[in-house]
């Protein structure tokens, strides 16, 4: 017999023959694809992780909990093929076995057994569109409301379940499509949470559902005989879309569909007065774009400082107290910070900083110059405002001390800080004054201001430092104080606040706070700009609304200088009127840090409080070690069953599977073998062509399947098969030595164990 017709023995029809034993192998494989369900559990795995990753706090246990109910659905359904009947009753058992395993998925996903009942199915729509209503499109979400979690955790039993119904029902027609159309379910689902997750680990995630595709999509082809082929395909696609990936990855989107307008102007202006009025809400609070923001860490964006108190409210002076950097605030290297900023549709002639400027740089169209730096640290330009797509990148000081350094500060400061313990009273003449003095005491009492000025004294009374005062009215303006877009008008606004109404945003808190501050003789002024915004997952940018406008505190300490403070509570959830989200909700909860010292520190609070969604790169991500264990034991199984089938098959017969081996390394090795080749010719050619070792493996395998002379017990075996394709592979590169290795797996996949031995016999 010829080496082609041994390698490859085709009976009429294409397909190659096999013995008894073969066919009755190749039936269980076709009822329990191991392959397929090892795959289809990792995928499911894979997908469900990165789509929990919407949530903060991802529930690992329930994700584990959908993808082994999928699985064992889609188990159910393969086995489903031994039923004895036939029929309308076989069809009627695979839809019970799916309602089954849908109801156990759903109960993993969280949902409650009362709601499963179709009669209750009328409260879980309301359940659910509750919890729709209730996602605020920031991701992770990480709102108080359990409807909403579980709303998108129901997203997981809804994709999985008919992705293991379409590729494990057990019926040829159209098989193929319905095990693409699983695939396409489930990398769908994969797809929607990669794209609003942290990039950390995107190459970990390719490189496994690149494998887990690969294994999928060969699970059900046990003819395949291009394997190697195939895998070594995979590989290089693999090794392309990295270096592909590495290449194209930049901070800068290749398509902006943020950009996309074909109506209109990219963005319209929208400019801000940020001078206090106390009225209702004089911003404008729609969701558009204002900046963008590329920062280590988010912030408050500084637009400008308010200095004056006119008598009613707090304003920017047309000439600010200080003309130069005083020479008592020595500058820590470790407050030193750098923000790039991008414009979208702000319309403003000041730049936003995450502090005091100390530098800045312009770049885009028609740039208008910069103005010095004023003297109390903001930057503004000097012919207009810039235009939508400009940017700039400002270097600032930001202190950022302990509680402890605030709490050693002197409760003294420069004679130039004079102007920022003073405030205008109503009625008077316009001059300033200060309540450090006993004229200026007295002229407070008998103001307006009198029942303010002494709430001032009661809250700074027995105080240890001038920390100590300014945490406590922090804390008072964080107790039985509301939040309202709607505070009532009155002459004197911020008495009102205080004594009466207790109701406001941020200016009437901020602004509150400023003046209790000086009325205690502490240097205070308001700051306004903007909170830190949005991180987008995909650019790691933050990205600022007009909703994101706000107005905090910065007090001044001797030897450290100015440090902001946010005494605005957060908004509530959701308010009657308009239907606009709250000013503060996607900026104020997370920077604020009142109630105690220890949260007096900006820093602190910023990391402590951003969520999920919002963390500097590198933070977030899956819960990888969850999902390493089941994955590698996934691909483990994958090729034991693999390995296995072939060992099952091997001498099932005429040794089809070790032969085809050959047949496919000599075919890679570009050794090419004619029609009427013996094993004997092919042995002795191999032995001058390709040394001892290939010689030696092709006589074992002719006298084994022909029974020739008596072979020692495990010959051939790996030593053997690592020999050959180390042969086969000499001088052909790295690729080839991969695509034998592909081929002829080492070790397991050998037919030549004892058991092959007693199987030849048989």
């Amino acid at each position: 017999m010829s080496a082609t017709a041994a390698l490859g023995r085709q009976a009429p029809g294409g397909r190659a023959r096999r013995g008894p034993a073969a066919e009755r192998v190749a039936r269980r494989t076709r009822a329990l694809p191991g392959r397929g369900l090892a795959a289809f559990f990792a995928l499911a795995l894979l997908a469900g992780l990165c789509f929990a990753g919407l949530l903060s706090h991802p529930p690992v246990l329930r994700v584990i909990g959908v993808a082994g109910a999928a699985s064992a659905l889609a188990g159910a359904l393969s086995l489903s093929a031994r039923l004895p009947v036939r029929g309308a009753l076989a069809g009627g058992a695979r839809v019970a076995v799916v309602l089954a395993g849908a109801y156990l998925a759903l109960r993993a996903a969280g949902l409650p057994a009362r709601l499963a009942a179709p009669w209750r199915w009328g409260s879980l729509a309301h359940e659910l569109g509750g919890g729709l209503s209730a996602l605020n499109g920031l991701w992770p979400y990480d709102g108080p409301s359990a409807k909403a979690r579980l709303a998108l955790m129901l997203v997981l039993p809804a994709t999985l379940v008919p992705a293991a119904t379409l590729g494990f029902w057990p019926a040829a027609a159209r098989a193929g499509a319905r095990r693409a159309l699983a695939a396409m379910l489930l990398l769908g689902l994969y797809a929607v949470g990669v794209m609003n997750a942290s990039q950390a680990g995107w190459r970990a995630q390719g490189v496994a559902l690149l494998a887990l595709l690969f294994v999928w999509g060969l699970a059900w082809q046990a003819g395949v005989s291009h394997r190697g082929r195939a895998a070594a395909w995979a590989l290089a696609v693999l090794v392309l879309s990295l270096l592909g990936a590495g290449a194209l990855r930049s901070r800068t989107p290749i398509v902006d569909f943020h950009e996309w307008n074909p109506f209109g102007a990219a963005y319209p202006a929208t400019s801000f007065d940020w001078n206090q009025v106390y009225g209702p809400l004089p911003w404008p609070n729609s969701a558009e774009r204002m900046v963008s923001v590329r920062a280590r860490a988010p912030s408050l964006w500084w637009a400008t400082t308010l200095d004056r108190f006119d008598g009613v409210a707090f304003v920017r002076s047309g000439a600010q107290p200080l003309h130069e950097e005083l020479p008592s605030v020595e500058r820590n290297p470790r407050w030193f910070t750098r923000a790039s900023f991008t414009i979208r549709g702000l319309s403003s002639a000041q730049l936003l900083s995450p502090g005091r400027v100390i530098g800045a740089s312009l770049a885009g169209p028609s740039l208008p110059r910069l103005q010095p730096v004023a003297a109390d640290g903001t930057l503004s330009l000097a012919g207009g405002a810039l235009q939508s797509g400009s940017s700039y990148t400002v270097t600032a000081y930001a202190p950022r001390p302990s509680a402890a350094e605030m709490a050693a500060a002197p409760p003294v400061f420069p004679a130039a800080y004079l102007p920022y313990v003073e405030l205008e009273l109503p009625g008077g003449s316009g001059a300033a004054v200060s309540a450090r003095s006993a004229a200026g005491a007295a002229r407070i009492e008998a103001s307006a201001y009198a029942g303010v000025f002494a709430l001032a004294r009661r809250l700074a009374s027995g105080a240890a430092s001038q920390y100590a005062v300014v945490a406590r009215v922090e804390r008072f303006l964080g107790e039985g104080f509301r939040y309202s877009l709607d505070p009532a008008r009155t002459t004197y606004p911020l008495v009102s606040f205080l004594l009466r109404e207790r109701a406001g945003y941020c200016q009437q808190f901020s602004g509150a706070m400023a003046l209790l501050l000086r009325l205690d003789g502490i240097p205070a002024r308001v700051a306004a700009g903007f909170t830190a915004g949005t991180r987008d997952p995909a650019t790691g940018a933050y990205e600022v609304t007009a909703q994101d406008a706000h107005a905090w505190v910065e007090t001044y300490f001797e030897g450290i200088g100015w440090v902001p403070f946010d005494p605005t509570p957060p908004a509530p959830a959701a308010r009657s009127g308009d239907g606009l989200p709250p000013l503060e909700s996607a900026g104020a909860e997370r920077l604020r840090h009142r109630a105690s010292p220890v949260r007096a520190l900006p820093s602190r609070a910023l990391a402590a409080g951003v969520p999920a969604g919002r963390r500097a790169p590198g933070r977030g991500g899956l819960p990888w070690l969850a999902l390493a264990g089941p994955l590698a034991l996934a691909l483990a199984l994958a090729w034991r069953l693999a390995v296995a089938r072939r060992a099952r098959g091997a001498f099932a017969g005429d040794a089809d599977v070790a032969l085809r081996e050959l047949r496919r390394a000599l075919a890679l090795a570009r050794v090419p073998v004619a029609p009427e080749t013996t094993l004997a010719q092919l042995e002795r050619r191999l032995l001058l062509t390709h040394g001892k070792d290939a010689g030696r493996y092709v006589r074992l395998l002719r006298e084994l399947r022909y029974g020739g002379a008596r072979v020692a017990p495990g010959l051939p075996g790996a030593r053997e098969r690592r020999l050959l394709r180390r042969s086969l592979a000499a001088g052909r590169g790295p690729l080839t030595r991969l695509r034998l290795l592909l081929a002829m797996p080492a070790g397991g996949a050998s037919p030549f164990g004892r058991r092959g031995r007693r199987a030849a016999r048989r």
